[in-house]
């Protein structure tokens, strides 16, 4: 099965997919979402989401991470690429700050290879609230990446907060319990 690590430098506006579904992470109390097409497969647990394409060279993996723990979710995000037969090439190690859709972001990228070549290597870092965050793990050929381009930039873009009006309603509650 190849797996497809998404490239943020490869990032273009495009339309969500017309048939489509979101899905808000965790199911409890969400604070994000990001929405997949209806015709790929989809995993979806308490705290994470799994989708592969029909093809099944693009698979997308993102969970909610405790923010103050992101070295760690590098680490097995690593090992996790390693136990895939996933080798970077660690001099080629890139790393880029910025912001998307309103949420601070970091990514880590690399070249590589895996069972079908040379590849390139994405974690993703999404920070959603103060204590929360995204990790999206991605790899896959330059060939991949241009076939399911429309996809791949539409799930992108489809990935939101909604933290937002929680947030302001915690920090309101917050507030007014110290005023008492």
């Amino acid at each position: 099965m190849k797996k497809l690590i998404l490239s943020l430098a490869a990032l273009s506006v495009l339309a969500i997919p017309l048939i489509a579904r979101e899905y808000k992470l965790p199911k409890e109390d969400s604070i994000f979402s990001i929405t997949f097409p209806d015709t790929w497969t989809v995993t979806y647990e308490d705290e994470s989401v799994d989708a592969l394409s029909p093809d099944e060279a693009v698979e997308i993996y993102a969970q909610t991470d405790d923010a103050n723990t992101i070295e760690d979710s590098v680490k097995s995000s690593i090992e996790y690429l390693e136990e895939q037969g996933v080798k970077l090439k660690p001099d080629t190690q890139k790393e880029t700050d910025g912001e998307h859709n309103g949420m601070k972001l970091a990514t880590i990228g690399w070249k590589g290879t895996d069972q079908d070549g040379d590849c390139t290597v994405s974690l993703i870092f999404i920070q959603v609230t103060d204590d929360t965050a995204m990790t999206l793990i991605y790899w896959a050929t330059d060939e991949m990446v241009k076939t399911h381009e429309k996809d791949i930039s539409a799930v992108l873009e489809s990935m939101k907060s909604l933290a937002g009006k929680k947030g302001k309603k915690k920090a309101e509650a917050a507030a007014e319990k110290e005023e008492k």
